[in-house]
């Protein structure tokens, strides 16, 4: 069967992946929300299976997001928000045309809430053009 996730997560690295999915396992406990992680470097069949389980929340870094889309593991077509934590990064690593793959996808809603974490100005530019037809929103990490 095929998920559609209602949030999408992406992150640069897998430790990344892993700490945001922690986080969000934490808030989703005693829920109907259901948090599953992929990323790359490890074998795929437990993170499929994972992921056919049953999935709300969707946190993978981009290389393992587009191998699993592309298998028609997952569609977007349940998407509501689309969040990008640590973009510059991710644009920094080469990542923009992954992130243009993904955010213009076919199944992918026209009226994504788009989150752009820890972002420049000039990268915003290409990221708002990328969700075009998203709401954006920018948010900052802020240490104490």
């Amino acid at each position: 069967m095929v998920q559609k996730p209602e949030v999408v997560i992406l992150a640069p690295t897998r430790e990344l992946a892993i700490q945001i999915h922690r986080e969000a396992c934490k808030f989703a406990y005693n829920s109907v929300l259901k948090s599953v992680i992929i990323y790359g470097g490890t074998v795929t069949s437990h993170q499929r299976s994972n992921l056919q389980a049953g999935c709300n929340i969707l946190v993978a870094t981009t290389g393992r997001l587009k191998d699993f889309l592309e298998r028609g593991v997952f569609d977007f077509s349940a998407v509501k928000f689309l969040i990008l934590d640590e973009a510059d990064r991710m644009l920094d690593m080469g990542f923009g045309p992954d992130i243009e793959k993904i955010a213009t996808h076919p199944t992918m809603p026209p009226k994504v809430s788009s989150w752009f974490g820890n972002c420049k100005t000039n990268n915003l530019k290409f990221l708002s053009y990328v969700g075009s037809s998203s709401y954006l929103h920018v948010f900052s990490h802020f240490s104490r």
